[in-house]
């Protein structure tokens, strides 16, 4: 999103307070630098989640069936049968 734009200068202004955490519903575009803040993220793309994430909480339903790093998480048998279909 270009910073000129209505979506892109709110950004800039929310990271000007300088929050510890932001969240963000299934939005990554404007998440490309790292700015030393944690992000709570919504996000159905599974690889893009396991691909930028150092910490992953996994939900189904509400209801947290795995937390960890992403190679322990993906490897989880509740979340292959949630989100990646069983094997």
């Amino acid at each position: 999103m270009p910073v000129g734009s209505p979506h892109g200068t709110q950004k800039r202004i929310e990271l000007a307070m300088e929050p510890r955490l932001t969240m963000r519903d299934e939005r990554v575009a404007d998440m490309n630098r790292d700015l030393g803040v944690a992000i709570l993220l919504v996000e159905h793309d599974v690889k893009m989640v396991m691909g930028i994430s150092n910490r992953v909480c996994v939900l189904d339903f509400g209801h947290r069936i795995a937390l960890g790093r992403p190679a322990e998480v993906i490897r989880d048998e509740a979340v292959v049968a949630a989100y990646l279909g069983a094997a």
